[in-house]
């Protein structure tokens, strides 16, 4: 079953679902002839960013803000929001970026999202992953929130030793 909840925020504006899914609601805007306009209430179409998510763009008193899908989802239903928290991270568990639904999303640690396993390349150490790009394993560590990149490596080994 499909629930509907404000994004914070933009109450009145907009709403996402569990299933990932964000509509804008109808209300009166100001039209560029002067007069206003009715918006009728639609589900929003969310176009793909180049790292593979899902995004929207809202508007606002003429503010336009653009967010990735499943931090609105999260932020909605569970009120967690990162606030620019580089030790926390929204991990999508079947590793699928574009399935934004409510039960596919869990807030984990940095350190977490960093060491789980990941499609074309499953590391058994902490701290290392698969860069896709690249095609070579990644390090990286998260010191007082804040993330250090410590190198790409052809070898899992090399990048785990770096670790």
């Amino acid at each position: 079953m499909e629930i509907w909840k404000a994004v914070p925020n933009y109450e009145g504006y907009y709403e996402v679902s569990s299933l990932g899914r964000v509509k804008s609601l109808a209300r009166l805007v100001k039209h560029s002839n002067g007069g206003k306009k009715l918006l009728k209430e639609r589900i929003r179409q969310t176009p793909t960013e180049l790292r593979g998510y899902s995004v929207i763009a809202l508007n606002k008193k003429g503010v336009r803000k653009v967010f990735k899908v499943h931090v609105l989802v999260i932020w909605a239903f569970t009120g967690w929001y990162g606030n620019g928290r580089r030790d926390m991270a929204i991990d999508h568990i079947n590793e699928v970026k574009t399935d934004n639904r409510l039960e596919n999303l869990r807030v984990i640690s940095a350190r977490e999202n960093i060491s789980r396993s990941t499609k074309g390349g499953t590391s058994k150490y902490t701290g290392v992953a698969w860069y896709k790009p690249l095609e070579k394993w990644r390090t990286q560590i998260v010191i007082n929130g804040k993330v250090k990149h410590l190198g790409v490596f052809t070898s899992e080994l090399e990048a785990s030793k770096a670790y």
